[in-house]
């Protein structure tokens, strides 16, 4: 993993903590794979949240994904069951045992919570990086996730999703995650 990526991580990091209102910590593992999740949100004035997410993926036979992101997250159905939806992107980094790459994938996310079922909800996430915003070995990358979410206490829920990482490094896309895990979300 380059130095100054972990660099610019940190300093992310030292940056957002000082600033966060309030936090997320998020963690799924499956067989093969372990997701760590940390996130910082910031009222911008309205009702409309900035938040601050670090995240790293391991996966045991293909090593590592690094994510920095920088979401807007907003109620997008005020009237009805909510819907928090965040949209913007994150720098990744991609080590591998073989190519290594970074790239910044915009995208988004989403969290439904059924009406007249408040602790059952969706949520997922999807992000794409065409290769005009890759850079190393890595020529494009998308990654996408669905999950059902059970809310378990009032600032913690817990998950069964389905995820799909597919970086390509120039010899068409290759599965580096892809299956079942099973998560907890902590509000803080």
């Amino acid at each position: 993993m380059p130095k100054r990526l972990s660099y610019i991580l940190f300093l992310a990091l030292a940056l957002a903590a000082g600033q966060a209102s309030a936090f997320t910590l998020d963690l799924n593992l499956s067989d093969d794979a372990a997701e760590f999740k940390l996130a910082w949100h910031k009222q911008t004035g309205g009702e409309a949240l900035l938040e601050t997410q670090v995240s790293w993926l391991h996966e045991q036979d293909n090593g590592d994904l690094l994510g920095l992101g920088l979401h807007l997250v907003d109620n997008a159905n005020p009237a009805g069951g909510r819907l928090d939806t965040g949209l913007g992107g994150r720098i990744i980094a991609i080590d591998t045992p073989g190519p290594d790459g970074v790239a910044l994938a915009v995208g988004g996310y989403f969290r439904w919570t059924i009406p007249n079922m408040n602790r059952l909800g969706l949520g997922g996430e999807l992000y794409v990086a065409p290769s005009i915003v890759s850079g190393g070995d890595l020529e494009r990358h998308s990654q996408w996730a669905l999950r059902g979410e059970y809310q378990v206490l009032r600032q913690a829920n817990i998950y069964l999703g389905y995820r799909r990482v597919r970086p390509d490094f120039g010899g068409g896309s290759a599965t580096f995650e892809s299956g079942l895990h099973l998560g907890m979300r902590l509000n803080f």
